[in-house]
């Protein structure tokens, strides 16, 4: 692990005291109804929590959720399910396919986030093995299926977008690092792509990832038990440590998007950790003199 660590305390909010995930991730904001979304990917299930009053709620899922988008249209999300796109209704509960994606066998969907104009970006994840035969896709507001020319993956990650929109954001999890490349919203056309930040180290692997209002992007590191702070440039400038190994989404939320949630996860420990990690699973808040989000990208196109 890198040698930088500003430790603040992460905490878990008392009235999600008794929550715990398989796998959380895709934190979002939705500030229409102030409350918190996240999904349990293996558990199958859509959670919202309202902070102001501590209601719960969770929502069944067809098949395994990765990743979601707020929408434009009031009370909608678009669904990244396991190998489909979907839409969804939080009133009445109702998941409609829109698209069945072309995947190859042992390929599902993994980490999504729509960028600045309102298109669906999303990654593959291979459960197979560890080639990267994973590619990445952009589902349109018009409804277009497109390919996006960047490299092959196993496991898709880290995906968000600058503040202006122009540069994307991603990770090959296995790679234990940060990628970035020129992107252009009006076109899909991507460019450049380079590594970006440091590489974790072994057995730390770049998860979910979103940007703050000063354009520094903040990636929970999977294996390395924290959330990291990378700068517009590439350095490393925060890294907060958790109590639980395997932090897996970050997530701006509150009214002035200046609390940061980050989700984790239990699947996958043995018995001997899961003792010692009793809060693997849960979902922390995390306070930082001064820090602010931007508010999450939504689905532009019609649900």
């Amino acid at each position: 692990m890198i040698d930088v660590d500003t430790p603040l305390p992460a905490t878990v909010p008392p009235s999600l005291g008794d929550v715990r995930c398989l796998t959380g991730e895709c934190v979002q904001w939705d500030a229409a109804e102030a409350r918190l979304l996240w999904t349990d990917i293996e558990a199958r299930c859509l959670h919202a929590w309202s902070p102001a009053s501590g209601a719960r709620q969770s929502w069944p899922m067809p098949a395994l959720l990765a990743s979601f988008a707020l929408s434009v249209a009031p009370g909608r999300l678009l669904l990244g399910l396991e190998r489909s796109l979907a839409s969804f209704d939080l009133v009445t509960g109702r998941v409609q396919e829109l698209l069945a994606l072309p995947l190859e066998p042992g390929l599902r969907v993994n980490d999504g986030r729509c960028d600045r104009d309102g298109n669906f970006v999303f990654g593959l994840k291979n459960e197979h093995d560890a080639t990267p035969r994973s590619q990445f896709w952009r589902y349109t507001a018009e409804g277009a299926l497109q390919p996006l020319a960047l490299p092959p993956v196993a496991i898709a990650n880290s995906l968000c977008f600058s503040r202006d929109g122009t540069r994307l954001y991603f990770a090959d999890s296995l790679q234990n690092r940060m990628h970035c490349a020129a992107y252009n919203a009006a076109s899909g056309h991507v460019s450049g792509v380079r590594p970006f930040g440091p590489h974790f180290g072994r057995g730390v692997e770049p998860d979910g990832a979103v940007v703050d209002a000063e354009d520094g992007v903040w990636c929970a590191l999977w294996g390395g038990g924290a959330v990291a702070r990378i700068d517009p440039r590439g350095w490393l400038t925060d890294l907060h440590t958790l109590p639980v190994s395997q932090a897996a989404c970050p997530g701006f939320g509150g009214a002035a998007l200046d609390t940061l949630y980050i989700s984790s996860a239990s699947a996958g420990l043995d018995d001997s950790a899961r003792t010692n990690q009793p809060l693997a699973g849960a979902m922390f808040a995390l306070r930082v003199p001064g820090l602010r989000g931007l508010a999450d990208g939504r689905f532009g196109g019609a649900l």
